[in-house]
């Protein structure tokens, strides 16, 4: 590259740095605040979470992935704590392992 080319495409730091006015905020301190319980950003993960943990149909079952120290039992806690008030309590259940149809347990 030629200088020219460098001197003109060269950036000060103020250039590419954005900075947080405060006063745009709409609060003066995080004590104004009312925290959010939910997990930001996933509404089709909670859907998701959601109508799986809700369907009474024999045979559903659902697997949750992703990687440690993203929230995933945090979630599930919370979806089945906010669906279990409409719940009807039920006997506590256990899966076996099917050997001869593994992808159906008993």
């Amino acid at each position: 590259m030629t200088d020219d080319v460098k001197s003109l495409t060269r950036l000060l730091a103020e250039q590419v740095r954005w900075l947080c006015d405060p006063a745009d905020l709409g609060f003066s301190s995080t004590s104004e605040l009312t925290p959010e319980t939910r997990i930001l950003g996933q509404d089709d993960v909670v859907e998701a979470l959601s109508f799986g943990l809700n369907s009474r149909i024999q045979g559903n079952n659902v697997f949750v992935r992703g990687l440690s120290g993203f929230g995933r039992m945090s979630l599930i806690h919370q979806v089945i704590e906010e669906i279990a008030v409409e719940c009807v309590e039920t006997p506590d259940r256990l899966y076996i392992r099917n050997f001869n149809a593994p992808d159906q347990p008993r």
